[in-house]
């Protein structure tokens, strides 16, 4: 249950941060969005989303997005950048910096939307799961995967309570 809960998202705005941040607060919940400088989240505002600015590739600009936050959606993520390595700063790095974060924050609870892509193409469709083995695809696929790698040492070594999405393309 959601209602009363103070959540961060952080992808908003976007197409899949913006639908869920509407969804959270219809059923209650307290919106925080983190939203990079310069990009316009009046409309976030409208819907009554607390805004805070910051950069996930740049971890002092985290510094107060998890405070007082018991759940971190992070939807965040960059397809097709102009240069493969922002990839790696965005999927990984950003990922990184914003987990650590929020286990400083003392935040309860890490959802994490990760992708298929770190599972390679599905020739046989064959359906994936907790146990089918990384193959990534391109870099997008191995940016995700070394992102699910570090948020799950964050689970096993106890220091968050975390799911990992994991849609097809939509």
């Amino acid at each position: 249950m959601v209602k009363r809960k103070k959540i961060l998202v952080t992808g908003a705005p976007g197409w899949l941060g913006d639908s869920l941040v509407k969804e959270l607060i219809k059923k209650g919940a307290k919106v925080r969005c983190l939203v990079l400088e310069g990009m316009n989240a009046e409309h976030l505002k409208k819907m009554g989303a607390e805004i805070t600015k910051g950069n996930l590739t740049k971890k002092e600009s985290l510094k107060n997005a998890t405070k007082g936050i018991e759940i971190v959606i992070h939807c965040a993520g960059i397809i097709h950048p102009k240069k493969t390595k922002d990839l790696y700063n965005l999927n990984f790095i950003g990922t990184k910096n914003i987990i650590n974060e929020a286990i400083n924050s003392g935040v309860k609870k890490f959802v994490f939307v990760s992708s298929n892509s770190p599972f390679g193409f599905n020739k046989n469709k064959m359906l994936f799961d907790e146990e089918t083995p990384y193959k990534p695809y391109k870099g997008y696929g191995k940016s995700k995967m070394l992102a699910e790698k570090y948020v799950n040492r964050k689970y096993r070594e106890g220091k968050i309570d975390v799911t990992i999405i994991r849609p097809c393309w939509f």
